[in-house]
């Protein structure tokens, strides 16, 4: 069985990289879904911190880019519209 890291790039996924670097759990392998609306500072950190230190423990790691899967897993099926709340109210979120 495989075990994936499946990393969003905050501090909990973080941790678990960190944790499977040095040995303390185990996986196969790790995996950031780039949805397209990452910030580029996410991006920065995944080259500066994240990757190095998976490569470094021989694990490695993959970025699933949106276009990669939108079409091949969402393509025939209807999406449920998803919603925000901050400062400026309650607003949908944009479809794929």
């Amino acid at each position: 069985m495989n075990r994936i890291l499946s990393f969003g790039g905050g501090v909990q996924s973080t941790a678990l990289a960190v944790l499977a670097a040095t040995g303390k759990i185990q996986i196969d392998a790790a995996v950031f879904c780039d949805t397209g609306f990452e910030q580029s500072a996410v991006f920065d950190f995944l080259d500066s911190y994240t990757k190095p230190l998976l490569d470094k423990a021989g694990i490695p790691f993959y970025i699933a880019k949106a276009q990669d899967y939108q079409k091949r897993y969402f393509a025939d099926m209807e999406l449920p519209p998803f919603f925000n709340c901050d400062s400026e109210g309650v607003g949908r979120q944009p479809a794929f």
